[in-house]
């Protein structure tokens, strides 16, 4: 058979084929993501550039896409963030 590229992805664009709905940007904010300016015209293009600030101010979900991630201390002050709420949620367990 074919090989995934993505498989984990794959398989959710499969199993959600023609059956799923756009969210605002601030649903999926991608940390990793590059500079809207280099992806052809579109709606999701323009929103992002026109509320980038916005976006990042007030995040709905963070998505660490690429190598930042919340646990590396090299993107302060997401170190400190995500030990608060590996705390809140009682992470790990018996913590």
């Amino acid at each position: 058979g074919r090989r995934l590229r993505f498989p984990d992805q794959d398989a959710l664009n499969i199993a959600a084929a023609g059956r799923w709905t756009p969210l605002p940007i601030r649903w999926n904010l991608q940390m990793g993501f590059p500079f809207p300016e280099q992806f052809p015209e579109s709606a999701a293009k323009r929103q992002l550039t026109a509320r980038r600030e916005h976006f990042f101010a007030h995040p709905g979900l963070l998505h660490f896409t690429g190598p930042n991630k919340p646990w590396s201390p090299t993107k302060p002050p997401l170190p400190r963030l995500f030990r608060e709420y590996l705390e809140l949620a009682g992470w790990p367990p018996g913590a």
